[in-house]
């Protein structure tokens, strides 16, 4: 079999994969789009037991405010008219150099939005942490699949199919996977998944710098292994 995501398979990722709309800044409406994982932690952490990965740079405002965003899941894929909202405040990282934030999901307070989310839904949609598994030996020609919602069409799920094309490394030491995938603004902060199940990555839209403006993959388990 050519391994592509279908079935059961694609609902267990694209219902845990949510859409992300953040203020630019404190004093106007502006939003910027993106995308997140919504993951379940049986943990102690401060981020338990729900939270949301994706790119650092998703989250952060042009006037260093605490970013505030609000969160669209969608519990079937194929239907972008149901959905249920919830919110995030502040967010955690690695190091600031690493555009990889942790986010900690909120019920909205207003009881009278019709598509407010609850804590039932999201223990239902969200990926167990202790059931995800990063891609042990990544190598250059492996299929991959990357769920994330771009800015433009993004108003339902997009999967985009590609290759590990290539591994660069940035000047801090953290590693990124090259790609023909398409990856495009939006798609930031989404899931790169091999096709065995695992985990290879966050899509990340790199938006300047060494790496040029093109879509590249964030190695996180090299992240999460190599940097303290």
């Amino acid at each position: 079999t050519n391994g592509r995501p279908t079935g059961a398979f694609l609902t267990k990722f694209s219902q845990s994969v949510v859409k992300m709309l953040c203020f630019a800044d404190s004093y106007s409406d502006n939003m910027n789009q993106g995308t997140g994982v919504l993951y379940k932690t049986s943990g102690q952490s401060a981020l338990a037991p729900f939270y949301i990965q994706t790119n650092l740079h998703v989250v952060l405002t042009d006037d260093n405010s605490t970013p505030s965003c609000i969160v669209v899941l969608y519990p079937d894929y194929s239907n972008s008219d149901s959905y249920l909202l919830f919110k995030s405040t502040g967010y955690r990282f690695f190091k600031d150099y690493i555009d990889t934030a942790f986010v900690k999901v909120e019920i909205v307070d207003d009881t009278t939005i019709p598509n407010r989310g609850s804590i039932q839904d999201l223990n239902l949609y969200a990926q167990a942490e202790s059931e995800t598994y990063y891609c042990s030996d990544v190598k250059i020609g492996d299929p991959l699949s990357v769920f994330g919602y771009p800015a433009i069409g993004g108003k339902s799920l997009t999967l985009t199919d590609g290759i590990i094309s290539g591994v660069e490394t940035d000047n801090n030491g953290v590693r990124y996977y090259k790609t023909s995938a398409k990856i495009d603004h939006g798609n930031s902060g989404g899931i790169a998944i091999g096709d065995s199940g695992c985990v290879i990555g966050i899509p990340t839209f790199v938006q300047q710098g060494e790496l040029e403006s093109i879509g590249r993959i964030l190695d996180l388990k090299y992240v999460l292994n190599n940097i303290k």
